[in-house]
């Protein structure tokens, strides 16, 4: 399936990846993101869920396509038949662990506009919003 190919809104789509698909100097880099998909996208019944996710919310789903390029870089393998976690993985030499690929967004809608964060401020923000996944996930 194709990452790319979409029958949503454009008031639907992410601004990057409306971005990514309508520059032409990103073009080769379509081809490259694509690649990464290799494994994730045979997952069954997860292909439209995932490409959904990619062209709305995009930020996760391009973290997931990262680390699953870069474990099959590292010549780690991937259990594609379990839908959760994000990866289970296995080591050349038999290890086996599991990653959940979270990432920190911004809130979709603020009432106060933040322009920047000192340290402190971001790292709680952070560690809020990350725990808050955690704990989504485990229940």
């Amino acid at each position: 399936m194709d990452l790319f190919n979409t029958k949503l809104p454009q008031n639907k789509l992410h601004a990057s990846f409306k971005e990514i698909c309508s520059d032409p100097n990103y073009a080769p880099v379509k081809d490259v993101i694509q690649s990464w998909s290799k494994g994730l996208l045979e997952r069954s019944g997860e292909q439209a869920k995932f490409i959904n996710e990619f062209q709305t919310t995009f930020n996760s789903a391009f973290w997931e396509l990262y680390l699953n390029k870069m474990i099959i870089e590292l010549g780690f393998s991937v259990d594609y038949t379990k839908g959760s976690p994000d990866f289970c993985v296995s080591t050349p030499s038999g290890n086996q662990f599991n990653i959940e690929a979270v990432v920190s967004d911004r809130p979709k809608a603020t009432t106060t506009k933040i322009n920047s964060l000192n340290e402190k401020e971001f790292r709680d923000r952070c560690t809020v919003k990350l725990i808050g996944k955690l704990k989504d996930k485990r229940d």
